[in-house]
């Protein structure tokens, strides 16, 4: 990630995020889009638990409420703003243990 988001990587994908806040601390952050993909209700909690952190969360996060079983992740994604013509990192450190 360190390497990609330098090189142009304007998008970076993690489903199952989470309350993983790498989207929030990776240094230059800001400029790429952060596609957090997971449960709805997971979302309720990391956002409220943010809320007690922010001001307010940065647009440069995006939240999308999926289940990773059930649903279309490229749908979802594309609902949400990911640019399937532009590069992207797909992160999934925290799901695939």
């Amino acid at each position: 990630m360190e390497q990609a988001i330098p090189s142009g990587i304007g998008q970076v994908v993690i489903p199952g995020a989470g309350l993983d806040t790498r989207a929030f601390r990776i240094l230059g952050a800001g400029g790429e889009k952060f596609f957090e993909i997971d449960l709805e209700e997971v979302q309720e909690i990391k956002t409220w638990r943010l809320g007690n952190m922010l001001a307010m969360i940065p647009p440069h996060v995006v939240f999308v409420p999926l289940d990773l079983g059930a649903d279309s992740p490229e749908q979802s994604l594309e609902a949400h703003g990911f640019a399937q013509d532009k590069p992207a990192l797909l992160v999934m450190e925290g799901l695939t243990q």
